[in-house]
């Protein structure tokens, strides 16, 4: 099995100079979430929302 995740960065909460900020935010939350709701399994997967509410970020594990 793999992990995907994807993150579209081509929003707002994006713009330089503050980027790395909201990409290192996202990837914190979605740490989070994988312990918190113990995703391992195949078909696991869970979405999180940038500052400005909106869903970029999704992680699935998949088969390989």
């Amino acid at each position: 099995m793999k992990t995907i995740i994807k993150i579209q960065m081509d929003n707002s909460a994006f713009d330089k100079p503050h980027t790395h900020f909201e990409l290192s935010k996202i990837l914190y939350k979605m740490a989070d979430t994988v312990d918190r709701l113990v995703i391992e399994d195949v078909g696991h997967k869970c979405v999180e929302v940038d500052s400005n509410g909106n869903y970029i970020a999704k992680l699935e594990i998949v088969e390989d």
